[in-house]
């Protein structure tokens, strides 16, 4: 069984590198990850590898370049209308 989650971020960067491996290792933790990425193909990879490390892992992946302001305002609006807390 698998512990209930406590907590949850919001994570930059985690398509590769060390923002993959911070991510795998919050999931494995415990802690519902909430990723950013810039395409649903790096979503689709980040979903694999984290749940491949901690298959119980609470992962969901948002699209948005970060660069882009009016993406950013949206990803806002996303999380706010429903409500996701963060930790």
């Amino acid at each position: 069984p698998h512990s209930p989650i406590t907590r949850r971020v919001l994570l930059t960067g985690a398509s590769g590198g060390i923002g993959l491996a911070t991510a795998s290792a919050l999931a494995a933790a415990g802690v519902a990850v909430h990723a950013v990425v810039r395409s649903d193909r790096a979503a689709a990879a980040v979903r694999h590898a984290v749940s491949a490390a901690a298959p119980h892992a609470e992962v969901e992946c948002h699209v948005a370049d970060l660069a882009e302001l009016s993406q950013v305002r949206a990803l806002v609006d996303t999380l706010c209308a429903r409500a996701v807390p963060l930790d």
